[in-house]
């Protein structure tokens, strides 16, 4: 698995967000740190080859794969996963905002999103902004924090997947719906 790391961290998170770590933080005994800031997040070879080949066939240097998780599906929540266009110089918009281009091919970075880039092994800098990346938003990244992003090949389709979450203690067959530990 390869790191990716944090190239813009959220700029603030609602009230409830910041109440509900604080209050996480306090039980397990952890630093307000540790939850506030991003955990690394991997990625596997094979998910950060394809976002590349992908970005290259499409001649689409600001390509990111964005992942949030929501309610629904057979175990309680699901993955939700969707290729979008950055823009060029990252504007934040108000997440409050109904986003009018969310359903099309470009996207506005919300203030509570996380971009992470693909690092290559043994570097210590970040990707740079034409490497793969992965957009979470807070609450998204909340729960995957410490899990890897995948992409399969198999008789049926190929897809990005989520594995080893840690959080989650039950799926569905198709690994897209999950329960989480409370």
């Amino acid at each position: 698995m390869a790191p990716l790391r944090c190239i813009n961290a959220p700029a603030t998170a609602s009230l409830f967000v910041q109440l509900s770590m604080r209050r996480q933080a306090i039980s397990s005994g952890l630093s307000i740190f540790d939850i506030l800031l991003p955990s690394p997040t991997h990625a596997a070879a094979a998910a950060t080859a394809r976002l590349s080949e992908i970005m290259a066939k499409d001649s689409n240097p600001h390509l990111a794969l964005r992942i949030e998780v929501e309610s629904g599906g057979c175990h309680g929540f699901q993955y939700l996963m969707k290729l979008v266009t950055l823009p060029p110089s990252l504007p934040v918009s108000d997440s409050s905002a109904p986003a009018a281009e969310e359903d099309s091919e470009s996207a506005v970075i919300r203030e509570d999103d996380t971009i992470f880039a693909f690092t290559p092994e043994g570097s210590t800098s970040p990707g740079d902004l034409t490497a793969p990346k992965i957009i979470l938003d807070l609450p998204s990244l909340e729960i995957l924090k410490g899990s890897k992003v995948d992409f399969t090949m198999e008789l049926i389709g190929s897809q990005f997947k989520i594995v080893d979450n840690p959080l989650a203690t039950s799926s569905c067959g198709c690994g897209t719906s999950f329960d989480i530990k409370i």
